[in-house]
C-alpha cells in the first residue's frame, strides 16, 4: 500500500507531539508510521518515537532490534500478550530495526499502572519526561491505540474518562487518526472493519489539532 505521508508531513508545523491513532491488530500501521517517519525527518528532527509498550521490555526490545534477531524476544510472555491484543507483531518489529539503524531513538511508555485513567495519566508522564530538554526544532511521534489517544474525554457506561491524549496542551499536539474503510484486524481475535466508501484522498485535515488519515483495505496482523 502507498502512503501518501509527504502531504501529511507538510501539514506539521510548530507541533512538539504527533499523536498517531490506531486500531491495534493491523499490518498497516507500523508500515504507515515508517513512511511517515521517513519524510518527516526531511524536516523536523524527531526526538523520539514512542510506542504504547510496558517500560520494563524497552531493554530487551532494544537489543533484539540492535541485531535484528526477533527470535529473541518472540517466545517472551509479555511478546505473546502483545501480540495478542494486537500492538505487536514481526511487522512491528521491522520497524523497530529501522529506527535503530538510522539511529532514531524509541521508546516504550505504558506503565500498566493502576486504573484507566492512572493508565492514560501515567503515559502521560512518561512521555512528558522524554520530552524534556526538547529542542525547538524537535518532535515527538507517540503511536496508541485511538481510545488512548483522542483528544476529549469519553463517556463509556455513565463513567467519564480522561484518555491521554486531553492532557497535551491543544497548541503543541497534532493528532492523525487513522481510519480503516475495508479488511480486518487482530485484537484477542480476528475482526473485519465495515466497509466504507474511501475519501478521494488519503490525508483529510479536519482542524487544527487533527488530521484524519485514510486507507483503503488493510490486513490483521494475525
Amino acid at each position: 500500500m502507498k502512503f501518501d505521508t509527504k502531504t501529511l508531513s507538510s501539514l506539521i508545523s510548530d507541533q512538539k507531539i504527533v499523536l498517531i491513532g490506531e486500531n491495534h491488530g493491523v499490518i498497516e500501521n507500523p508500515q504507515f508510521v515508517q513512511s511517515f517517519v521517513s519524510e518527516l525527518i526531511n524536516t523536523k528532527k524527531i526526538k523520539f518515537v514512542g510506542f504504547e509498550y510496558p517500560k520494563f521490555i524497552y531493554e530487551d526490545f532494544l537489543n533484539a532490534a540492535a541485531d535484528n534477531k526477533f527470535e529473541r524476544i518472540e517466545n517472551l510472555e509479555v511478546t505473546k500478550m502483545l501480540e495478542k491484543d494486537g500492538r505487536f507483531s514481526k511487522e512491528h518489529f521491522k520497524l523497530l530495526v529501522y529506527l535503530h539503524e538510522r539511529s532514531i531513538p524509541f521508546t516504550f511508555f505504558d506503565s500498566g499502572r493502576g486504573t484507566w485513567d492512572d493508565r492514560d495519566l501515567s503515559m502521560y508522564e512518561n512521555i512528558t519526561e522524554k520530552m524534556q530538554g526538547n529542542g525547538d526544532s524537535e518532535i515527538a511521534v507517540v503511536i496508541a491505540g485511538n481510545i488512548h489517544t483522542t483528544l476529549r474525554e469519553l463517556v463509556l457506561n455513565n463513567k467519564t474518562y480522561k484518555p491521554l491524549g486531553t492532557y497535551f496542551d491543544p497548541k503543541k499536539i497534532l493528532l492523525i487518526e487513522l481510519k480503516y474503510h475495508s479488511g480486518a484486524f487482530f485484537n484477542f481475535e480476528r475482526r473485519t472493519f465495515e466497509n466504507t466508501p474511501m475519501p478521494k484522498f488519503q490525508v483529510e485535515k479536519i482542524n487544527e489539532n487533527t488530521i484524519f488519515f485514510h486507507l483503503k483495505n488493510v490486513r490483521a496482523t494475525k
